[in-house]
């Protein structure tokens, strides 16, 4: 294909997707960015401007089909396992305008960023509606899911676990320490799977329809693993439903293993 830039980054303002632009910035790649919403969890002036610095503006919606990509990467989706949104926002949201994207972009290969919530034993419109679109994904020629677990890091979402730690001594927790366990992933590994699996999506030796990668922490921190890491305070409240406490993998995703430990990057928090 004749490409006129690199990478199409929808939410590229967000969290994880600014990270992965101003890796692009730096790499000198050509990228547009495609905001499709509000930011996620509420965060504050600074956390939104420190995400944006040195990004250009997001394009507009009719402009998309006027460029040619060879990699169309799709952070925007709305989050949060506790967010007061309907069910009916998430669909539209994460579902509807994630196929009127697709139609409208040209590309060689989709990268969809999805959430380990899908795996989990508990179904909230968050995740329902991420399974709803990688359903979707998996019907579309050379695409990509990526399943991360529990991002964390620089310009974190305010309402994610670490970043209150970081960011208050005293905590909320939702169930007793001991019994919070999750599989972390720190943001800078999850941008290394994220261009690993770019090269191996261009591969055009790759015989590739479809590739789901759960993007996974290799060890498990509980709580109260954290409460000791990060030196908080805690009041313990009743559990969230919305928890899951299990996940169900599926042995035919691969695995891209995350090894950095909390405890390396917890002062550049």
């Amino acid at each position: 294909m004749n490409y006129t830039k690199d990478f199409l980054v929808i939410g590229g303002h967000g969290f994880i997707g600014s990270h992965f632009c101003k890796r692009l910035k730096s790499s000198s790649q050509s990228f547009d960015i495609y905001d499709i919403g509000e930011p996620n969890g509420d965060p504050d002036k600074e956390t939104i401007e420190a995400r944006r610095k040195g990004l250009p503006d997001s394009i507009k919606y009719k402009d998309i089909p006027k460029h040619i990509y060879k990699y169309v990467i799709h952070f925007g989706s709305y989050a949060g396992i506790r967010s007061k949104r309907p069910e009916s926002d998430y669909i539209n949201n994460n579902v509807k305008k994630l196929k009127k994207l697709k139609k409208i972009a040209s590309y060689d290969v989709f990268i969809y960023i999805s959430s380990s919530s899908v795996l989990g034993d508990v179904e909230t419109p968050y995740s329902k509606s991420k399974k709803l679109a990688e359903e979707f994904i998996k019907t579309i020629d050379r695409s990509i899911i990526i399943r991360p677990f529990t991002v964390y890091g620089e310009y974190g979402r305010p309402e994610m676990l670490i970043t209150k730690m970081v960011k208050n001594k005293h905590i909320i927790l939702n169930g007793r320490p001991s019994e919070i366990r999750r599989r972390f992933t720190y943001v800078g590994d999850l941008i290394k799977c994220i261009f690993l699996y770019c090269l191996i999506g261009n591969n055009n030796n790759t015989n590739m329809n479809h590739i789901t990668v759960n993007a996974i922490g290799d060890r498990s921190y509980s709580a109260k693993d954290l409460i000791i890491i990060f030196g908080n305070t805690y009041t313990i409240r009743q559990k969230d439903p919305a928890d899951f406490t299990k996940q169900t993998f599926n042995k035919t995703d691969r695995e891209y293993l995350c090894k950095t430990a909390i405890e390396e990057v917890k002062d550049g928090l």
